[in-house]
């Protein structure tokens, strides 16, 4: 079972998904992202991250593995070439570019003109991030 974004998601697709969990356990289970939620014109919508929630709610399965944002593997090829002090990612999302970028071992810059509020950020449990902008174009 392989959860990825898709923009014509059925509750029969879910149903499935469900169903091969169910009959086994041990089946291949994998997500591409955990995002919780996913930016639209009409406000955030469902993201792989809560398709991943609803599937641990319904059989208690967890994915083997998530391979983009938090897993630092999306990163090994730049770490390969450079040190971590000389990489930061930049995003706005604390559970997973953050976490990506505490996994990987390298600074963060959060930008709070997606997801992460001034609010959120200051009940945020971990590590403060290195820098924090109002807006990507702050860099510039």
């Amino acid at each position: 079972v392989a959860l990825t974004y898709d923009s014509e998601l059925t509750y029969e697709k879910l149903r499935r998904a469900a169903v091969l969990l169910n009959a086994d356990p041990e089946l291949d289970y994998v997500a591409t992202h955990g995002d919780k939620c996913c930016p639209s014109e009409e406000g955030p919508i469902p993201d792989i991250g809560g398709i991943i929630a609803l599937m641990r709610a319904t059989n208690g399965v967890e994915p083997r593995h998530v391979f983009g944002k938090p897993s630092p593997s999306l990163l090994a090829p730049v770490l390969r070439r450079f040190a971590p002090s000389q990489i930061v990612m930049v995003g706005d999302r604390l559970y997973t570019d953050k976490a990506m970028a505490d996994n990987a071992g390298i600074d963060f810059i959060c930008v709070l003109s997606g997801e992460t509020t001034r609010e959120s950020l200051a009940a945020y449990k971990g590590t403060p991030p290195a820098v924090v902008l109002e807006t990507l174009g702050e860099l510039l």
